[in-house]
């Protein structure tokens, strides 16, 4: 479980530094998706045929792994279309009851990513 903890960090990482240590947005954006297929591929080989990082059930790394796929999706809208297992995570997660309202809010949808200081805030 660490390790796959680690590598959702690492991939935040990416993304906090392209959101706040760019000076042409448009360009890192550019090179960050460049970069971002190997870090999708190996999630989905952890996910392979699990509904959940580490099977049926939620786990707290799930939460965390779908707020930095939410994060990508704001930032790169197309970024999961060559891999619908991620679509399929993203699916599953956004249904399930207790979350979906929320997902599906103004708030949530507005909320910023990161905070004024940020270059891309989401």
């Amino acid at each position: 479980m660490d390790m796959v903890v680690d590598t959702i960090a690492d991939l935040h990482q990416q993304f906090t530094n392209l959101s706040y240590n760019t000076e042409n947005l448009k360009h890192d954006t550019e090179i960050y998706s460049s970069r971002l297929p190997p870090n999708l591929l190996r999630f989905v080989q952890v996910l392979g045929s699990k509904k959940y990082l580490f099977g049926d059930t939620i786990t707290f790394p799930d939460f965390v792994f779908f707020v930095e796929l939410n994060a990508n999706l704001r930032l790169l809208p197309n970024c999961l279309d060559e891999y619908p297992t991620l679509q399929e995570y993203v699916n599953n997660f956004s249904k399930i009851e207790q979350l979906s309202e929320y997902i599906s809010s103004d708030v949530f949808q507005s909320t910023h990513l990161n905070n004024m200081s940020a270059k891309y805030r989401g």
